[in-house]
């Protein structure tokens, strides 16, 4: 069992943009402990309180995702990849 570690770049780090301004969220899916990427690793993001409002990114070989034009909000991400736990 491999543990997986998401990190959050920009939505982390950046100011919070004005109210009704588009934002994002990228950031880098590795292996805890090598942080070794992990390519072809499903992140969903929804709005929290509203499922069914939902968009999927897949990592790229050096696993890292990307999520634009997302409305101010609280979101939450799931994360899915083939022989890994998180």
């Amino acid at each position: 069992m491999i543990l997986v570690l998401i990190a959050l770049l920009s939505a982390m780090q950046a100011p919070q943009p004005p109210q009704g301004t588009p934002g994002g969220i990228e950031g880098t899916v590795c292996e805890v402990l090598t942080c070794v990427p992990i390519s072809g690793a499903r992140i969903t993001v929804s709005v929290i309180g509203s499922p069914a409002n939902r968009r999927t990114a897949v990592t790229n070989i050096g696993g890292t995702f990307r999520f634009l034009q997302l409305q101010p909000g609280r979101y939450g991400l799931r994360l899915e990849a083939d022989d890994y736990t998180a």
